[in-house]
């Protein structure tokens, strides 16, 4: 069995297991937020630059966007709520034109037509997600 395989069924095994679990009185100190924060930068990933686009190559007057999914808690130890998006800050140091855009988790349709109508006068969109299926 493949390495990464075995490890996922280890962990599946361990989240059965409740009596791994640490307290609900660990969630929000200091080291759950160091973590928290370490697994975020960590968890940064192109998925595919199939056209090989990158790095960007922009000229002084283009502009880009960045769009970024409204952050929620989605279990009860989840601490996204609370997270600040910086992928267009970190962007906006190499192109200072960029724009950030956040949207919901899961837009509707007339979110989507308003999200593509604001982003039709952008030369790029960087599109950020916190679980995308390729």
């Amino acid at each position: 069995m493949h390495n990464a395989a075995q490890r996922v069924r280890r962990l599946k095994q361990w989240l059965r297991d409740e009596a791994a679990f640490p307290p609900m009185s660990v969630v929000g100190c200091p080291e759950h937020a160091a973590l928290a924060e370490t697994v975020a930068a960590r968890s940064i990933t192109l998925v595919r630059d199939d056209q090989r686009l990158l790095p960007l190559r922009l000229g002084p007057d283009q502009r880009i966007a960045v769009v970024v999914p409204h952050l929620a808690d989605l279990t009860p130890a989840d601490t996204s709520s609370y997270v600040e998006h910086s992928l267009a800050e970190q962007v906006r140091r190499y192109y200072p034109s960029t724009i950030a855009v956040e949207t919901s988790a899961d837009p509707s349709r007339a979110e989507v037509d308003d999200l593509l109508a604001r982003l039709s006068p952008t030369d790029v969109v960087v599109i950020g997600s916190v679980n995308a299926c390729a």
